[in-house]
C-alpha cells in the first residue's frame, strides 16, 4: 500500500483505454491539483479501467463519455474523499438498442446485490481501500455512476 495520486492514475487509465475505443470520444474533467489515496497502484488502475469500459461501451457513438473526478468533504462527518463520475444523458442510453436495459440491470448491481462478477470484484478491491461504488439517477435525464475513494494528506 502507498501514496498513489488518483488524478494521474485516472489520467493514465483514460489514456492508455482511450485508442481501444477510437469511435467514442471520452471528456475527461480532472483537477490540476493531485487527489492522494492510499492503495496497491495495479489493483488501483484494474478497478479504474474495468469502470471506464463499461462506462464506454453503454455509451452511443455519438455521445461523449463524460469523466470527471473531484473533492468532496463533509466535516460532520469527518469525510473527505475523491469521487469519480461518469455521467451518461438517460435519453441517450435508449437511442441505442438494448443499451438502456442493460444499464439499468447493471447500474442497480453496483446498488443492491452484487449479481455481476465484475462489479462483485470492483467492490472487494475498493472495500480494501476504504471506497465504494453507486449509480445515481438525476431528474434532469442523467444518469451517473460514482466511484469513491477517502483522500489522504
Amino acid at each position: 500500500v502507498v501514496r498513489i495520486d488518483l488524478v494521474l492514475l485516472l489520467k493514465r487509465s483514460i489514456e492508455r483505454f482511450a485508442p481501444l475505443h477510437r469511435d467514442r470520444t471520452i471528456q475527461a474533467h480532472l483537477p490540476v491539483q493531485p487527489l492522494f489515496i492510499l492503495g496497491d497502484p495495479l489493483w488501483m488502475e484494474l478497478v479504474l479501467e474495468h469502470f471506464i469500459d463499461h462506462a464506454v461501451e453503454i455509451h452511443t457513438f455519438s455521445t461523449p463519455v463524460d469523466i470527471g473526478i473531484k473533492q468532496y468533504e463533509d466535516p460532520s462527518i469527518l469525510l473527505r474523499e475523491a469521487r469519480i463520475e461518469i455521467r451518461i444523458k438517460s435519453d441517450l442510453l435508449r437511442q441505442k438498442s438494448g443499451t438502456d436495459g442493460q444499464f439499468k440491470t447493471w447500474s442497480l448491481t453496483l446498488n443492491l446485490r452484487e449479481l455481476d462478477a465484475c462489479a462483485a470484484w470492483c467492490r472487494a478491491v475498493l472495500r480494501e481501500h476504504g471506497g465504494r461504488m453507486w449509480y445515481e439517477q438525476k431528474a434532469e435525464q442523467e444518469d451517473i455512476v460514482v466511484l469513491a475513494l477517502p483522500l489522504v494528506e
